[in-house]
């Protein structure tokens, strides 16, 4: 019965009609007086056919007897492991800090292309770092970044005509922007 209601459906589907089946078609009380399906296409509703129930013949099921069998558990030898003590050292103390040293450097560079880059920096005594970092096109643009470290942290001033900067504070650095303002 449900193989005839779906060959009906793949008709109806295929034909671009609606599929209605009757309310009482599984319901009816007699299999042998099914409902009649009908296809339509709107208002137009014709049989199609009736659908008739056919008597299956099914077997009873006989019942698997299952032996389970104990499965035999065999003894697993296991081989003593050596183990022999390693020495572990301690881990070395902790250098003393020691005073700063004064420092210096500095480098200038300039590629094929007209882009210069430069850095120098230096520290004293104190710990205080200060420095500066340039770089410029060959078309003007430019950055130049100098930043101090010391006990109050890490500070830094930009100063640049990069286009898209504006002048701002953000997260303690200072940008000097002196690029046009594009819209």
């Amino acid at each position: 019965m449900i193989k005839a209601v779906i060959v009906l459906g793949l008709v109806a589907i295929a034909s671009a009609q609606v599929l209605r089946i009757s309310p009482h078609l599984f319901g009816s009380s007699s299999p042998a007086q099914l409902q009649v399906i009908h296809l339509g296409n709107g208002g137009a509703v014709a049989p199609i056919g009736r659908i008739q129930a056919v008597p299956v013949a099914i077997r009873p099921v006989q019942p698997i007897q299952l032996q389970l069998q104990p499965v035999p558990i065999r003894p697993v030898q296991v081989q003593p492991i050596q183990v022999r003590p390693i020495a572990i050292q301690a881990a070395p103390a902790p250098a003393k800090e020691e005073a700063p040293q004064p420092y210096g450097f500095a480098f200038d560079s300039e590629d094929e292309f007209g882009t210069k880059i430069g850095r120098q920096e230096s520290g004293n005594e104190q710990g205080v770092i200060t420095g500066s970092y340039t770089l410029s096109d060959a078309n003007g643009i430019s950055r130049i970044v100098t930043y101090v470290a010391d006990d109050d942290g890490f500070r830094a001033t930009v100063k640049t005509n990069e286009p898209g900067t504006l002048t701002s504070n953000p997260a303690d650095v200072s940008i000097e922007s002196t690029a046009s303002a594009r819209k």
